[in-house]
């Protein structure tokens, strides 16, 4: 037993000395602890602190960090997004993507296929559904989510004051609750109605089911057999005796679950309209034949997914600090009214290409989202063959590179010295500072 321990601790020794002062990366800066071991990063992203994290290690380290043994972060405006993630980037997609078909009930999507010629054929077979032609056919029943959510606002206002309280709404449970039923009437054919139950429908778990699967997914795909561990007998019985409730767990397969019953339900009964739905249904691949159904149940897993809970974010991200900018809540209020009376729109909404031209507007919701993009996670990719050299540090071929959204957004050197604050009025600036930022902003 103390030979075994012994060559254990000798083994987690010459790996630590190998990780820090032999490793092809060892010439990067980077915290101890990330140099270490990725279970760090990991932690931190459970933790929800890695949008705060990420932003002091670059401050720290500089553009080219080292977070985890074989992981380097980049914040380069010069190498940029595009060299990362544009179309024909070198930079090919890690095994991490694998987590996002874990099921096995399923496909890849295009976010999930690492092939870039299988990627490619994914993205033409649901392109024509994703078009904003194609979603601007359904404007009219986004428009009905718009109306019934002022109608919820009003009845809870006149709940509190039947009470002879203030109205209290929770902007975290409501703006989800619109997204999620706007997703329902364009992607399923009917709202989920959580706006008319104020987030307490039947529909609630499939929120929470898909608020876990981000929250195990993101995390278990750095992790060695991705989450077969969760089937492990092992892995239940440490559980059991640690008093550790895995139920909850099985939430992450009710996403999956629930989309194969639409899919079974749409396909038995005829379509009242042409939503997403229906549109993957009517795909068809490049030799002219129907999606299968792992492929479908791929498309609906994935709008499910990402479709609502990234849209309710960037409400909330926009929405938050513009009701504590008086100053620029009365100048959008005032853009708004102008345009209304400019263009006699009195008896009807605002349409989306309208809204195109509301510069302040336009400012508003393009400067939420920079501040707080949707998704924190950062996506890696393997350099290319050759390597890169990126702010003078060369990154072999093989390494795990990626770009923070929260740093990439923050980044003083494309969007001015005042990055970290609220200032929707940048992008009116002028027309070459506003397309510069546009090219470096991670989520617009």
């Amino acid at each position: 037993m103390f030979i075994w321990g012994f060559v254990l601790a000798a083994s987690l020794v010459a790996t630590l000395v190998y990780r820090h002062y032999f490793h092809p990366l060892s010439h990067i800066p980077g915290p101890k602890i990330g140099i270490s071991t990725r279970a760090w990063q990991s932690w931190r992203y459970l933790k929800g602190q890695w949008h705060t994290d990420i932003l002091e290690l670059h401050a720290r380290y500089g553009p080219v960090v080292r977070i985890a043994p074989n992981a380097v972060s980049i914040l380069d405006a010069n190498y940029g997004l595009r060299a990362i993630y544009g179309h024909g980037t070198k930079a090919t997609k890690t095994d991490w993507y694998r987590i996002w078909n874990s099921s096995g009930k399923i496909s890849n999507t295009a976010f999930s296929e690492i092939d870039v010629n299988e990627h490619s054929r994914k993205r033409k077979q649901v392109a024509k559904a994703y078009a904003m032609t194609s979603i601007l056919k359904m404007e009219k029943y986004i428009q009905a989510i718009v109306d019934q959510s002022r109608e919820t606002f009003a009845e809870c206002v006149a709940d509190a004051r039947k009470g002879e309280t203030w109205a209290v709404l929770d902007m975290a449970v409501y703006t989800q609750a619109f997204a999620f039923d706007v997703l329902g009437e364009i992607g399923f054919g009917g709202s989920f109605d959580l706006l008319k139950t104020r987030g307490e429908g039947p529909s609630k778990s499939i929120v929470e089911a898909i608020d876990l699967s981000f929250l195990v997914l993101a995390n278990s795909g750095y992790l060695p057999g991705k989450l077969r561990w969760l089937k492990s007998n092992g892995i239940r019985t440490i559980c059991k005796l640690a008093n550790i409730d895995l139920s909850r767990l099985q939430q992450l397969f009710k996403v999956t679950q629930y989309a194969d019953e639409m899919i079974l339900k749409r396909k038995q009964e005829k379509a009242s309209r042409t939503d997403l739905l229906q549109q993957f249904i009517d795909s068809k691949t490049s030799d002219g034949k129907p999606l299968d159904h792992p492929e479908l149940l791929g498309e609906v897993v994935s709008l499910l997914g990402a479709g609502a809970d990234t849209t309710a974010i960037g409400i909330r991200a926009a929405l938050g600090p513009l009701v504590l900018d008086r100053t620029g809540y009365r100048k959008l209020i005032e853009e708004i009214d102008s345009f209304y009376a400019t263009h006699n729109l009195e008896g009807r909404e605002i349409k989306y290409t309208e809204c195109l031209d509301l510069p302040y507007l336009q400012a508003v919701i393009k400067e939420g989202l920079r501040m707080h993009p949707s998704i924190q996670f950062q996506l890696p990719r393997f350099s290319p063959a050759g390597g890169v050299t990126i702010c003078n540090a060369y990154i072999p071929a093989g390494t795990e590179i990626s770009m923070s959204p929260v740093a990439s957004n923050r980044d003083k050197a494309v969007f001015g010295k005042d990055a970290d604050i609220w200032n929707p009025d940048r992008w009116l600036e002028s027309n070459e500072r506003t397309a510069w930022m546009d090219k470096h902003n991670a989520t617009v």
